[in-house]
């Protein structure tokens, strides 16, 4: 309803101009893409991109609350049509500008930014929560690093990316107070899982995945720049699955199972150990919290993988391996990242209060930090690690608020259970990596964090279901 009336001041006749402009834009430059595809990937895919914006554009105009189903539905595809590279911490600026996925990105804050100003001017406020506010904190810490950067072009990049990120949890937070919207908004999450899996399992049928070579063995990407944050969009999609899994209906259970078992498989084959090691906390979290049956499933699962993936055990060995850091002198992966921060933490003496910069790590130390907490204090300070510490306590609280106030046997118990094994699984990924301005891991993390906003923040109006794991009637996703 209130969507409806957000979109009263378009016309029938304004919507019709708006989405004839959008294709008819959209025709011209993906006519132009064709004849330059044999220029370069650049010129193939950037009128493309634009074309894509416009379209998104007028539907965004018309309608809001589609625009933003399609594009949680999109996200974890955009990095295949990625130009800049790897996207590296020192990066060129420019060039990642230029990102498919940064044009949308800008198009979402846009958008996003008149829809919650048309809420506001009609409802007089806005209403807020503890991890927006710790959100926004961020936001301004990562502003204030403006102050000591040495590149303003790197940071105001760095601060767009994760602008776009925190305006998706705004949004979804203000959307999802109904239940039936929240699992619309959820069910769109998980179809952003379909390309990706079909992908890699068309690469896997063909016997060429898209993968990438990390010392002794290659590690499959599917459609990310990174065959790491392959592994942590797969881990969170698991554990979140998990926890809502039981309250599903039927036919929708054998779906999950399906996607579930695809995002097991190909987190195996990124052999991403952050986020295997996290995702197994996670799962050990929904477990614990909600039946033990997921921790037999756990540990047998964990056999089965070890049996059929051989190399999974090979790369678990590198943790104790004096091959595992190549290039180094240390004994193993640990002993180089305790090093690495140190080394990375010495850039802190230039400005301790403000930080280097947001996103400029990078260029000054030649390598990521490979630790959120680390590149807070380097890059925005003190005052930015405070605020990334009360992110991360915000995140936790709402775990507990959402768990305290769920019903129990309603799918909102399996939100708030799938969401807070999240949570713990985030917290440990990013004492060890960077996913602090990963806009795609962000963008559906959040995503889960909203659920469990509304979760917390909303009055019950479902009973619960006497026998667990039964679905809850209704509430399938």
């Amino acid at each position: 309803m209130a969507e409806r009336r957000a979109q009263a001041a378009l016309t029938p006749a304004s919507h019709r101009l708006v989405t004839f402009v959008g294709v008819a834009v959209a025709v011209a430059l993906a006519s132009l893409s064709g004849i330059a595809a044999s220029d370069s990937k650049t010129s193939a895919v950037l009128p493309l991109a634009i074309a894509v914006g416009l379209c998104l554009g007028a539907l965004a105009l018309t309608r809001f609350g589609a625009f933003v189903e399609l594009m949680l539905i999109a996200r974890a595809s955009l990095d295949l049509a990625k130009l800049s590279g790897t996207g590296g911490l020192g990066e060129d600026a420019g060039a990642r500008a230029l990102d498919p996925a940064g044009i949308l990105g800008v198009l979402f804050l846009a958008a996003a930014a008149l829809w919650l100003a048309a809420q506001r001017r009609r409802r007089g406020r806005l209403q807020g929560s503890p991890l927006r506010r710790a959100l926004l904190t961020l936001m301004a810490a990562g502003f204030l690093s403006l102050l000591g950067t040495s590149s303003a072009s790197q940071t105001v990049l760095e601060i767009v990316r994760i602008a776009a990120a925190v305006m998706m949890f705004v949004v979804l937070e203000e959307t999802m107070g109904e239940r039936d919207r929240m699992r619309r908004l959820l069910r769109a999450v998980y179809l952003s899982t379909l390309f990706p899996l079909a992908f890699t399992a068309l690469g896997i049928l063909s016997g060429n995945p898209r993968s990438e070579v990390k010392g002794a063995f290659t590690r499959v990407m599917g459609p990310f720049y990174q065959s790491n944050t392959f592994g942590r969009y797969l881990m969170l999609m698991l554990v979140f699955g998990v926890g809502v899994y039981p309250y599903l209906s039927a036919r929708r259970r054998r779906q999950m199972a399906v996607v579930l078992f695809g995002c097991a498989v190909c987190l195996v084959l990124t052999l991403t150990l952050s986020a295997l090691a996290a995702c197994v906390v996670g799962l050990c979290v929904v477990g614990w919290l909600q039946s033990k049956r997921v921790l037999l499933g756990l540990a047998v699962g964990g056999v089965l993988f070890l049996m059929v993936f051989p190399q999974l055990g090979a790369r678990l060995g590198e943790l104790t391996s004096s091959e595992a850091a190549v290039g180094t002198d240390q004994q193993n992966t640990l002993e180089w990242r305790l090093a690495h921060w140190s080394d990375v933490l010495g850039l802190a003496s230039e400005n301790p209060v403000t930080g280097i910069g947001l996103g400029t790590t990078g260029e000054s130390a030649d390598r990521s930090p490979h630790n959120d907490f680390v590149r807070a204090y380097v890059e925005m300070g003190v005052v930015g690690l405070a605020a990334y510490v009360a992110v991360l306590a915000a995140l936790l609280a709402l775990a507990r608020r959402a768990l305290a106030a769920a019903p129990p046997g309603s799918l909102d118990r399996g939100v708030a259970v799938g969401y807070t094994g999240c949570a713990v699984a985030f917290l440990l990924v990013s004492a060890v990596s960077n996913v602090m301005s990963s806009v795609v891991i962000l963008w559906y993390f959040l995503s889960f964090a909203a659920a469990a906003s509304s979760v917390a923040t909303r009055a019950p109006a479902e009973a619960p279901i006497a026998r667990y794991p039964a679905p809850a009637r209704g509430g399938a996703l």
